[in-house]
């Protein structure tokens, strides 16, 4: 059975709301700390993190699951698989080709290609259509599971957003000698 477009909206949001949370809680350590070198050496590893580990490498395991298992981590949890026209898991190849070419093409026009699932009869994005993937249910309880998840990661991402705030405001005085010395050595 096609996945409805509520279920492939709720595997977005727990896929989305992970990336964040891991983000969020590297950030949260980068900053726990009231040394300025240490400041600076944990946001400078945080930076090489999101830039590399995050923009990079977490698209790759994506696409990666994809081919394994049928799914991201939001598609697995509440029931939905990618597959192909026979019913298969993607090659990791088309996996990539879906999530790097292909959502890059339903981003475009203001992510038209994301809500054609609304209009197409077999529920296919642009990056679907592009990949010859569809997203298919295989579970009745998916909706409930999704909702379920996405408030649990939303409250963790509201605990770890907590946990910044509370660091940065811990240190205010220094951070605001670090962004002095900086604005002094670049002479704003």
């Amino acid at each position: 059975m096609i996945a409805r477009p509520l279920l492939r909206i709720g595997a977005y949001l727990i896929d989305r709301l992970l990336y964040v949370v891991i983000v969020l809680t590297v950030l949260a350590w980068a900053v726990n700390t009231n040394e300025p070198t240490r400041l600076l050496d944990n946001l400078f590893a945080f930076l090489i993190f999101y830039l590399l580990g995050m923009q990079i490498l977490w698209w790759f395991l994506l696409s990666w699951m994809e081919s394994m298992f049928g799914g991201t981590p939001g598609k697995l949890i509440i029931g939905t698989r990618v597959v192909d026209g026979k019913n298969k898991n993607l090659s990791l190849k088309m996996a990539l080709f879906r999530n790097y070419v292909g959502k890059t093409v339903s981003n475009l026009l203001f992510g038209l290609g994301y809500l054609w699932i609304l209009k197409d009869e077999n529920r296919q994005a642009w990056h679907d259509m592009t990949a010859g993937s569809y997203v298919v249910q295989k579970n009745k309880y998916s909706l409930l599971i999704a909702v379920v998840i996405n408030i649990v990661l939303v409250i963790i991402l509201a605990l770890s957003i907590q946990l910044i705030f509370e660091n940065v405001s811990a240190n205010a005085d220094l951070y605001w000698d670090i962004g002095s010395t900086l604005a002094e050595w670049l002479q704003l």
